[in-house]
């Protein structure tokens, strides 16, 4: 486990099936906050800004949870391209070698 501040890098060796397994958190772990905006995404969602995103679609009508869903990909993916890595994740990157 390499630490980065308050951000947790973990990885671990799945038993018996000789596969090494890295879990990062994008949200701010590793990466600078703010790149995907949240506030946008409910929105454009039409939803509350208190609302959980995820369970809110979850609640809607099934017809209408493709193009929520959708809305949710396109900014994340607008949020990806804007990502910076924090100072000093490149270490705790490379130390999970």
């Amino acid at each position: 486990m390499a630490a980065l501040g308050s951000a947790v890098a973990c990885s671990k060796r799945v038993t018996g099936l000789g596969i090494d397994l890295v879990v990062w958190d994008m949200d701010g772990t590793l990466t600078e906050r703010g790149s995907i905006d949240f506030r946008r995404i409910k929105s454009r969602c039409g939803m509350p800004l208190d609302a959980d995103i995820i369970g809110w679609i979850r609640e809607q009508p099934l017809s209408e949870q493709p193009e929520l869903n959708r809305i949710v990909v396109e900014e994340e993916r607008i949020g990806i391209e804007k990502q910076k890595l924090r100072p000093g994740a490149g270490r705790a990157i490379a130390s999970n070698d």
